[in-house]
């Protein structure tokens, strides 16, 4: 993910320079830009142009873009449940926070799947993900790349993994929470102690913005055995 993080700094704040700032320009002018920090390929920051409205509905932009002083920036229009529009040379903009900065105080996500899952024997294999239960701030996608969850805010998060596995006593059964592809903490090895068995577990760790998190699973009961439904995982932010 791109410009993920977010930046924010005090007492920043300008007239639009552009003459008007058409509602699909991409390119912010304003000698006021030169306060803000650099912005590159992992940040953004947020600012609301028109804040009181003098000519028609604010407009929240993200500055995905900028050099160090540089009185141009890049921009990302329509952010944040706002529409783009044009704005005359001499508005009025600001750098500030907006209700997204202060969201719930939850921030998480729940995924599971609707189907049983066939787990090839003796092979660490990650988990496939349809449904969300609750996602806040889209981090997974039930089509693409969905044994992911994808991490917009770096910080410490609580995981939480429960693996239900269908009725096999032969073998044993792993689950894993697995960063950016490599397997960072699992269960030790257990052997079924009944025909149903399943895993719980919960991990708090501190991860950066754009990392990906899946959950793995091993079996080693001779053959193929199928994850139950009951199957999920959940990642939660807990802050910075």
């Amino acid at each position: 993910m791109a410009n993920e993080l977010r930046t924010r700094t005090n007492f920043v704040g300008g007239l639009v320079e552009d003459n008007p700032l058409t509602n699909v320009a991409t390119t912010l002018t304003s000698a006021g830009l030169a306060a803000l920090p650099v912005i590159d390929t992992t940040n953004h920051a947020a600012l609301i142009l028109d804040p009181d409205g003098i000519h028609g509905a604010p407009e929240i932009v993200w500055v995905t873009a900028h050099s160090a002083s540089s009185t141009t920036a890049t921009i990302l229009r329509a952010q944040e449940s706002t529409s783009a529009r044009q704005h005359l040379r001499d508005t009025y903009w600001v750098h500030t926070a907006t209700v997204r900065d202060f969201e719930g105080a939850f921030v998480g996500t729940k995924v599971t799947f609707s189907v049983t899952q066939s787990i090839p024997s003796a092979t660490w294999t990650v988990v496939n993900f349809d449904t969300e239960s609750y996602d806040t701030s889209n981090w997974h996608d039930n089509a693409v790349n969905n044994s992911r969850i994808t991490l917009d805010r770096t910080g410490f998060y609580e995981m939480s993994g429960l693996s239900s596995w269908a009725s096999n006593q032969n073998g044993t059964r792993y689950m894993a929470f697995t960063l950016n592809g490599s397997r960072i903490q699992h269960l030790p090895d257990d052997s079924p102690s009944s025909a149903l068995f399943s895993h719980h577990y919960a991990d708090i760790r501190q991860f950066t913005a754009g990392d990906y998190l899946e959950l793995s699973v091993y079996q080693d009961s001779g053959g193929n055995l199928n994850l139950n439904v009951g199957t999920f995982f959940i990642v939660r932010y807990l802050g910075s």
